[in-house]
């Protein structure tokens, strides 16, 4: 450190420090500061012997293997250091100072030093000598102030500089919770797959019968909030809402008796957003899942979650469709589409071989919903809700085409019963983005044969309502 003496000009340095780990620091005109984290300064020892005229002067400590680091002594500098609370530092230094500040030095409560020594170990990527000069005529102040744990704030003064370096420490996100995965949960995770299975291929009274047997065999609350679930499915598919909704009060009634209330609460959610969907109750549908969602930021993904997700993403592209204004559509598009592809995710992590039917329509349904997304369809293609605000692109119906390919239970995997009855759906409506009226009218017949074969009440009215408006057109 080099000193140059002036007689004209005052500069004052200090370095203050609040909270843990917090450091504030004053630089005077043309001062220089290095903050380096994990320095340690060996802090002369504050004895009476210093205070009294320093009777006996302190050896400067040596470092292994290397030389000894000397002191310089500061004439005419009054440095002081006070701790408050563990591990603070407030140092007050006069000009020429020089100072390297580590969290990790424990220091006592209060040091008052004249004429000190100051030894400091300096970081291998700390190499250069700082300089502290005086500028005549005129005081500058730099100021440094911290907030919170690890915030700084510097203002420098003319022609100084800062080189702040440091470790950050970042926090590492909460762990996800670990889903049950008990031999019981597992029985209840197959029940549920097969259960469900019959009722999404239309096989009502099949499904309605095992239920009831499974209900007279068993009177485990964890069993039984599986089967109230099923049974709203199953409702909900031959469109009693009303018996669907009683069926998820008795699962609510059965949580605090469950084991694994949360993935069972979670279900409840799906079905009840899925009434609100099919009774276009948007608004309570999405804040439902949305409510839901936040249960399953700190769980283990599965595919409970995903169905949240897929519905959550349904409600998106309803108001995408309502939405008006072309500036607000591209952020609810955004939302949309990501529920969609995390409802995918998730199911993909669904604990290996459980509930691989969900698994297998959570991706149809998520594709069929991205179709929706881009072609801007829902309820009909007529011009009632296709609305000039819902102008769509070359490119957002050639990857409706694209994913549409990907569903062709022709080529790929088979898709269930109500699946299917949506992908004819999904083809009529990007026939009539394509201006394919007379095709398009026969993939809508196709769609209302099978709502009406498989005894799905609303969608038989959804693809009604299509062909009649196709058939306007054709004729």
């Amino acid at each position: 450190m080099e000193n140059q003496r002036s007689s004209s000009s005052q500069v004052t340095n200090k370095v203050e420090c609040q909270g843990d780990h917090n450091k504030i620091i004053n630089t005077g005109h043309n001062g220089k500061i290095v903050q380096v984290d994990h320095v340690y300064i060996s802090v002369p020892y504050v004895i009476k012997e210093l205070l009294d005229g320093m009777k006996k002067p302190l050896s400067p400590p040596t470092t292994p293997n290397k030389k000894p680091i000397r002191f310089r002594k500061l004439p005419g500098v009054i440095n002081k250091m006070t701790s408050r609370e563990r591990h603070n530092k407030i140092i007050s230094m006069g000009p020429k100072g020089k100072t390297a500040q580590s969290d990790n030095v424990k220091v006592p409560v209060k040091y008052v030093i004249k004429k000190p020594y100051l030894h400091t170990a300096r970081s291998n990527c700390i190499k250069k000598q700082i300089k502290h000069r005086k500028s005549l005529g005129h005081t500058v102040e730099n100021k440094v102030t911290s907030q919170g744990n690890h915030n700084t704030i510097i203002n420098t003064g003319n022609n100084a500089t800062v080189v702040m370096v440091s470790s950050m420490t970042v926090e590492k996100p909460l762990s996800r919770a670990e889903r049950l995965d008990t031999p019981k949960q597992r029985t209840c995770r197959w029940i549920l797959d097969g259960l469900n299975q019959l009722s999404a291929n239309a096989m009502f009274d099949e499904c309605n019968e095992k239920i009831g047997r499974f209900f007279q065999h068993t009177k485990d609350p964890d069993y039984q909030a599986v089967l109230w679930v099923a049974t709203a499915n199953n409702c909900i598919n031959a469109g009693d809402m009303e018996r669907a909704g009683e069926a998820l009060s008795n699962v609510m009634s059965l949580l605090d008796q469950t084991e694994n209330s949360i993935e069972h609460e979670l279900a409840r959610d799906h079905f009840q957003s899925l009434i609100y969907l099919r009774e276009n109750k948007y608004v309570e549908g999405e804040r439902l899942t949305t409510r839901a969602l936040c249960k399953t930021e700190h769980l283990q993904a599965g595919c409970m979650a995903a169905w949240i997700l897929i519905n959550h993403g349904w409600f998106y592209t309803k108001r995408t469709i309502q939405e008006q204004d072309p500036h607000k559509q591209p952020n609810l598009v955004s939302v949309a589409t990501a529920s969609f592809r995390r409802a995918i995710e998730y199911s993909d992590r669904e604990f290996p071989g459980q509930l691989q039917d969900n698994k297998s329509r959570i991706r149809q349904f998520a594709l069929i919903g991205q179709v929706y997304l881009l072609l801007r369809c829902w309820r009909s293609v007529d011009g009632s809700c296709t609305k000039p605000g819902n102008k769509i692109t070359g490119k957002d119906v050639a990857k409706a085409r694209k994913v549409l390919a990907s569903l062709d239970p022709d080529k790929g995997e088979p898709l269930c019963a109500i699946c299917m009855v949506l992908y004819h759906l999904a083809n009529a409506h990007l026939c009539y983005r394509l201006n394919k009226y007379q095709d398009g009218l026969k993939e809508a017949k196709k769609a209302r044969h099978l709502a009406a074969k498989g005894s799905f009440k609303q969608y038989h009215g959804f693809a009604d309502s299509i062909v009649k408006h196709f058939e306007r057109r054709v004729a």
